[in-house]
């Protein structure tokens, strides 16, 4: 298989996927003179702010609430601000939550509620008509949330599942691993655990919203078919009796820079892929420089203001095919926020890629951005502004950031003057100071046992595992077997319905495939046929181009739209051994070796490791699922380097379980989804696997 993806990518360039086919850049257009839409301020009785921005352009209504505190205010009481968030909709003292996601309902309207480190907020939108109606139904959520037992219990049952998945996940223990070397005990640094979660009980969430949500810790801003006239009053009248309280105004420990090149390896034992972080201490969003710092930010990693054409995208995708989605950010804050760069990555180039990130970061302060660069990142960071603007929801955000941070009146109608001014020698000095080029750290979460030495090469890590504790030795876990080899292969067996199998001569597999590149995706039709003995006929077709691969049980033969050719030795050697027809019922047969190591977890839990062996060259390794019995994965070493097979979706097809959808991760990542599997009881037709 692995084979025909490399033809299939040597094709790829003739139908529109190379960098020299794509269109040249466009030039940077003039600046338009723009500014947040016209608004009015005013302060209802309790002293709540309101901000209006009227718009009849449609006949809807934006409201967004933002509140003054934000996950760092926690305290020793982590996720209690994400629990208020997540079940503020669960019921209020007057109303449950199936009278008010059924109100919402009826008058097709919305409301969401999620926490920032600094901020809560809490929008939906609404038709002007239905305004009456759905605004006592905001302000009770927000006002008199009752916090059910019940969905408090479910609430801290499904956080805990989510947070011991999120292990499994390639980048989240690096990110929670950052956080921990950025912040400390900053309240930055907290973080939920499922030890953590387990204390968040009614009580906590309760308390962290009676002592937050307040009149004068909050600000409300309304955006669409209104006017101050229309609108105040009706806020006066669901709000204005609210208890006024306090603006939260947190103080922060001061913070340690980010010194020298600090290296962490987060093992993940089992991954196939690494998961590479790299950081520093930013600034804060009411620094002089931090327009600059974002700007520079975007031109390293896009910054959520540059597309595809930021550095690392252009590196480490376009140019060395590493990664499909690198990108970054500076994250703004009250106090001072993070410079992150991320990539997903092939175990195999895990240290070329920190290679290709570092040298990026490094060009950020040891040279000039060339004039072309800068004036088109000029134009893609204030069309994105511009098209921010054009969002209610957007404006709203913007114009409570005003508040929120202390900005000046004037701040995004200056902006995109501010960011045509910019020069490379600012943006350069500003590198410097902000993101010096050898103080960073560099995380990588991945299978330490694969990876250290690729770390190593750039400084001698620490090393932790996923719940972030320090550890000695990276050895892959292998627990002993609850089963012998025999008990093993009987469980295989009986799982795949071993009398069944062996009675099928041919099998037929149809569907789709996408195959990531770093030029893009390409999707198409793939078949695959099974024969007895030992034989496969493979298919993929995609823009009109068809790709063959077959194996008659001694050759190889391989080509494109109906010409195929023998391939040489000894790679055809290699291909023609690993075709075993049916070879979860032959591990036993003459030219196979198999033995039993122990157990690993995978992505589909405990599984039974299987080394297995065939014609004495090959290795494998495949892992047979404790709960299911089926192989869940297989891991193939060959001459071209590792590829990992992971099986899923299983369903009977004559009474055979079969996996309906096959995931390759290698050099390339490939899915293929079986919509039709056919087994034949017949020889297959032998023309399909000769020339």
């Amino acid at each position: 298989m692995k084979k025909i993806l490399f033809i299939v990518l040597t094709l790829v360039a003739g139908f529109g996927l190379s960098n020299a086919q794509r269109p040249a850049k466009p030039s940077a257009g003039s600046v338009p003179k723009t500014v947040l839409p016209p608004y009015k301020e005013a302060t209802l009785k309790n002293g709540l702010r309101v901000i209006i921005v009227p718009d009849n352009r449609q006949p809807i209504v934006y409201f967004r609430a933002m509140v003054m505190a934000g996950t760092a205010a926690d305290g020793k009481e982590i996720g209690a601000a994400a629990a208020v968030g997540s079940l503020l909709e669960k019921g209020t003292k007057a109303r449950t939550a199936d009278d008010i996601a059924e109100k919402l309902d009826f008058f097709g309207a919305t409301f969401n509620a999620n926490s920032g480190v600094d901020a809560m907020n809490c929008f939906g939108s609404f038709l002007k008509k239905d305004m009456s109606n759905i605004l006592p139904i905001y302000a009770d959520m927000m006002r008199n949330p009752s916090f059910p037992q019940d969905e408090v219990a479910k609430y801290v049952s499904t956080t805990e599942s989510s947070l011991k998945a999120a292990k499994k996940n390639s980048s989240d223990p690096g990110r929670r691993m950052g956080r921990r070397l950025i912040y400390g005990d900053h309240p930055y640094g907290n973080f939920e655990t499922e030890e953590s979660i387990k204390k968040v009980s009614r009580d906590v969430i309760a308390g962290w919203h009676d002592k937050y949500f307040s009149a004068e810790n909050t600000m409300i801003a309304v955006i669409g078919d209104v006017t101050e006239k229309e609108i105040v009053p009706i806020l006066e009248k669901n709000f204005g009796d609210w208890k006024k309280g306090a603006r939260h105004r947190p103080l922060y420990p001061s913070l340690a820079e980010t010194k020298g090149m600090q290296y962490t390896l987060v093992d993940r034992p089992s991954s196939v892929q690494s998961s590479i972080r790299i950081q520093r201490l930013g600034l804060s969003r009411t620094d002089p420089d931090y327009d600059k710092a974002g700007f520079v930010a975007a031109i390293f990693a896009g910054n959520g203001l540059i597309g595809f054409q930021n550095r690392l995208f252009q590196n480490i995708r376009e140019k060395h095919g590493y990664t499909y989605t690198p990108g970054g950010s500076l994250t703004s804050s009250l106090d001072r926020g993070t410079l992150v760069g991320v990539a997903e990555v092939r175990n195999s180039v895990t240290d070329s890629a920190i290679e290709q990130m570092l040298l990026e970061y490094r060009r950020l302060s040891n040279e000039d951005i060339p004039k072309q660069e800068l004036d088109f990142a000029k134009g893609l960071v204030t069309g994105k502004y511009l098209m921010d603007i054009a969002d209610p929801n957007l404006t709203g955000e913007k114009l409570l950031s005003i508040y929120q941070y202390g900005l000046p009146k004037d701040y995004y109608d200056t902006y995109p003057s501010r960011v045509q001014n910019f020069t490379a020698a600012d943006l350069r000095e500003t590198a410097k100071r902000v993101f010096p080029p050898n103080d960073l750290h560099v995380i990588v979460t991945g299978d330490g046992s694969k990876i250290l030495s690729k770390v190593e090469r750039f400084g001698k890590p620490k090393l932790v595992d996923l719940d972030l504790n320090p550890v000695k030795n990276l050895t892959e876990t292998i627990a002993p077997s609850k089963l012998s080899l025999d008990e093993v292969l009987e469980k295989l067996h009986k799982a795949i319905n071993k009398p069944s199998l062996e009675k099928v001569q041919s099998i037929e597999k149809n569907g789709e495939f996408v195959l990531t590149m770093p030029q893009g995706e390409l999707a198409g039709t793939v078949q695959q046929i099974f024969a007895s003995p030992n034989k496969k006929y493979q298919k993929f077709e995609f823009h009109g181009t068809v790709i063959e691969e077959k194996i008659d049980g001694t050759k190889l033969y391989e080509g494109q739209m109906g010409e195929v050719h023998p391939v040489e030795e000894p790679r055809a050697k290699y291909d023609v051994a690993s075709m075993v027809f049916n070879e979860e019922l032959r591990v036993k047969e003459p030219g196979m070796n198999v033995k039993l190591t122990g157990m690993k977890d995978i992505f589909s839990g405990p599984a039974y490791v299987l080394e297995v062996e065939k014609q004495g060259f090959v290795k494998e390794r495949w892992y047979v699922d404790e709960k299911t019995g089926y192989v869940t994965r297989k891991e193939i070493k060959n001459e071209e380097g590792d590829i990992v097979n992971d099986y899923t979706d299983f369903r009977p097809v004559n009474g055979i379980p079969m996996a309906h959808k096959i995931t390759t991760t290698g050099s390339q990542d490939l899915v293929m989804t079986f919509t039709s599997i056919k087994t034949s009881l017949t020889p297959a037709d032998e023309k399909l696997f000769t020339k």
